[in-house]
């Protein structure tokens, strides 16, 4: 198994290499990762209560025009990030063997980058208010860019967690981080802050993780140096940045074309719409990434067993994201009024022609797993060039119909280009794209069989107020879970399934 060590280079490069390849750091791999995916999903549930909680009362708090201003700088601000980032976070996890020594270079690359990118989004502050017509956007933007900074101080850190496979420390940076800038906000919130209160969030979280990280992870940079040659880590990262950087393009440039042509209201509704739709779902794709993402790239030279881990990961990851999205889809208009409040009844049917999009968006990374652990980020890339066309001319020729035209245009041809992507990606892999669609039409089917019922009752019934919403979490989760379970392989499905992810398969315990 490969190491990453933070002793200091000497003047023999070549054994001090060989040295790190056995240091301490990743010692105790085996026991740190006995329940590290339980730990992972029991994170995130508990994130994804005070994320919905924060949700909840900001809606409440604050108007769809101030969201709608920080969504305006945010689909601008995100896409620069990724350039910060460079994709070598990934690199360093994906890679089978690499040296302090490289891991600081790429430290040093993510930090000059994150600097300067804060430096010329500040410079661009007045361009980006005049391209959106809103003076205001000026200060927000200046506020957002220092944000940048942290993330770059953070990324190798964070990576070195998750190559480690350290569980409890990576939900620590996740956690706490979230819980003080969620706190701020409301708190800013509620005493009047308008939407600075949105932009402290950002800026905090981001300033917290990176002091967490730093003081979770045992590793320190060395100094830079340029006797370190990483071009082979930095090719395979800005490929996968090209292909992030085009999957940001893709779900953005709607909020972009919005925000410029129909206003911030209209953005701030169609946004949080959006953001609400996909708040379970980015709650539980994260961690199951940080746990299948480092498993499959060891298991990489494995077929067999890569492809029945790769299996019972994606068939996972269906049977826990789909169902929330399928429900929303038929129980849309109370979930909005019970989560935002009265004054976002505009985003019931833009929530509805979403989630398309997002059941989509539940299995989205099941194909790049398989592109990111063999190593075929060239190939994942050629497809983000082919797709970013299609989504994109949608969102142009959606956006005749406004927002609703535009959320449907997104369903539409994210679907179509999805298909295609997973298909080619399990071409020249050890999985079958049957085998793949047999992961995850068990879960659909047993979700739309759930819908049904609850659209069934609610004919029946016509409750439309909350003891009704809560009436119809119960009859969809019943019928969900007995379909579930009426064979035997659904029935040990979720047992098996955890399993899997809580503790390292015997080849990487051995390794």
């Amino acid at each position: 198994m490969s190491q990453v060590s933070q002793s200091e280079d000497t003047a023999d490069p070549g054994s001090m290499d060989r040295h790190f390849e056995t240091s301490h750091l990743e010692a105790n791999l085996g026991s740190r990762s006995v329940r590290g995916g339980v730990v992972a999903i029991g994170n995130h549930a508990f994130r994804f209560v005070i994320q919905t909680g924060g949700t909840m009362l900001l809606a409440r708090i604050l108007a769809p025009e101030e969201f709608g201003l920080v969504a305006m700088v945010s689909s601008i601000t995100g896409l620069v990030a990724l350039l910060g980032n460079l994709g070598l976070s990934a690199a360093t996890y994906q890679r089978s063997l690499i040296t302090h020594r490289e891991v600081t270079a790429l430290f040093w690359i993510n930090v000059s980058l994150s600097v300067a990118l804060s430096l010329i989004i500040a410079i661009l502050a007045p361009a980006i208010a005049w391209f959106y017509g809103e003076p205001r956007l000026i200060n927000i933007t200046l506020i957002l860019a220092s944000s940048f900074i942290f993330s770059g101080l953070s990324a190798q850190h964070y990576a070195i967690l998750t190559r480690q496979m350290r569980f409890v420390e990576m939900a620590a940076t996740q956690t706490i981080p979230l819980v003080i800038s969620i706190t701020l906000g409301v708190g800013l919130a509620w005493a009047g802050w308008g939407y600075w209160a949105l932009v402290s969030i950002t800026v905090c979280q981001s300033a917290t993780t990176a002091i967490a990280t730093w003081v979770l992870s045992s590793w320190r940079p060395g100094w830079p140096t340029l006797q370190c040659n990483v071009s082979e880590l930095v090719r395979f990262g800005s490929q996968l940045t090209g292909y992030d950087l085009l999957v940001y393009l893709m779900r953005n440039v709607d909020n972009l074309l919005i925000g410029r042509f129909l206003g911030a209201e209209t953005l701030g509704i169609y946004s949080k719409a959006y953001g609400l739709l996909m708040l379970p779902v980015q709650q539980i794709n994260p961690p199951l990434n940080g746990v299948i993402l480092p498993a499959l790239s060891r298991l990489s030279n494995q077929p067999d067993r890569f492809r029945n881990y790769y299996l019972k990961a994606v068939a996972g990851l269906a049977t826990i994201s789909m169902p929330v999205i399928v429900f929303a889809f038929v129980d849309a208009d109370l979930l909005v009024s019970a989560m935002l409040g009265p004054q976002w009844d505009g985003a019931g049917w833009i929530f509805r022609l979403l989630t398309p999009a997002a059941l989509t968006g539940t299995i989205n990374l099941a194909p790049s797993w398989l592109f990111t652990s063999l190593g075929n980020t060239g190939r994942q890339l050629r497809w983000a060039y082919l797709s970013a066309p299609v989504i994109i001319g949608g969102f142009i020729i959606g956006l005749i119909w406004g927002a609703p035209g535009v959320a449907a245009s997104f369903s539409i041809s994210f679907g179509i280009c999805f298909t295609l992507f997973a298909a080619d990606a399990c071409r020249q892999s050890p999985v079958k794209f049957a085998d793949f669609l047999g992961a995850i039409l068990p879960p659909f089917g047993a979700s739309v069989i759930a819908a049904s019922a609850v659209f069934i009752y609610q004919r029946f019934a016509g409750s439309n107020d909350f003891p009704g919403f809560i009436t119809d979490i119960v009859i969809f989760s019943a019928v969900y879970l007995a379909l579930c379970g009426s064979t035997t392989s659904g029935r040990t499905f979720m047992r098996s399934f955890f399993a899997s992810i809580s503790r390292k398969p015997k080849q990487l315990r051995d390794a």
